[in-house]
């Protein structure tokens, strides 16, 4: 029987390939995404996975490597729509980085489209309610944000997890207000987690079961600190020491269930701070 880890592919990709595709994803941040995988896989929720913003596909290649073998990732972007373009977004540099890592073609699902003007054509290709997994990471001005935090908040299913890049740069303060805006006094998607480079968002009901995983999975990195978000409690995670990703590649080297068990042994509400 094949004893392979069920996260070798991805965490084989973080630690040994993802250093070679220009992006933004840091080692922290892919933990938490693998983190949040495994809940997802414990809980059997199962769905597509998303991201607006591919670049050279830095992150696209993450979910590709988490995603089951009847689900697809949805990559949207520009990319060579508005031409010439500065080299973001052109589908030769993501096209060529899958082949050179013997990704498999059949799982992408290309999308071109300004989601200023699109919004709604792109969650029809993609299917409302569709996806489980969504990273938001396109253009950073705030009428991008808005229509792409529309898009993620209706492709993604109820039990899904919606990220977003830079919400917190003091260089992009469109970002902060396009999110804030689109996710205040929402029900359905709530903080989750914060890094230094992204925000996470899940329903209520499941926030403690994820919580659960990222700091099982991520001990060294959780700040002792609960703190304060649009009304909601939100865990932070440091990039300060190294990344641990305790668990990730034990899914199958002994008892899954039990594993699971144990994580879920741990969740909790954490009281809101004043």
């Amino acid at each position: 029987m094949d004893a392979t880890p069920a996260f070798h592919p991805a965490l084989d990709y973080v630690l040994h390939r993802m250093q070679e595709v220009q992006g933004f994803m840091s080692p922290l941040d892919a933990g938490m995404f693998m983190a949040l995988d495994l809940a997802q896989k414990g809980a059997g929720i199962e769905g597509d996975l998303g991201e607006i913003g591919v670049f050279h596909g830095r992150v696209t290649f993450l979910l590709a490597n988490l995603a089951r073998a009847d689900e697809r990732v949805h990559a949207i972007d520009i990319f060579d729509m508005y031409f010439p373009n500065p080299p973001y977004n052109l589908p030769d540099d993501f096209i060529g980085n899958a082949l050179r890592l013997k990704m498999e073609m059949a799982l992408f699902h290309l999308v071109k489209a300004d989601t200023t003007k699109e919004a709604d054509r792109v969650v029809s290709e993609i299917g409302q309610g569709k996806t489980r997994l969504f990273h938001v990471d396109g253009d950073h001005r705030l009428v991008h944000i808005l229509a792409d935090s529309k898009i993620a908040l209706e492709a993604t299913q109820k039990d899904g997890v919606i990220v977003f890049d830079d919400v917190f740069s003091y260089l992009m303060p469109e970002v902060t207000e396009g999110v804030m805006r689109s996710l205040a006094g929402r029900a359905d998607f709530v903080p989750l987690a914060l890094s230094p480079n992204k925000a996470y968002f899940c329903p209520p009901h499941l926030k403690s079961r994820y919580a659960a995983y990222l700091i099982e999975c991520l001990p060294n990195n959780l700040d002792r600190e609960v703190r304060r978000l649009l009304d909601h409690w939100v865990l932070t995670f440091s990039a300060e020491k190294p990344v641990i990703m305790r668990h990730l590649d034990l899914v199958q080297g002994g008892d899954e269930a039990a594993l699971h068990r144990s994580i879920l042994a741990q969740q909790k509400d954490f009281p809101l701070p004043p």
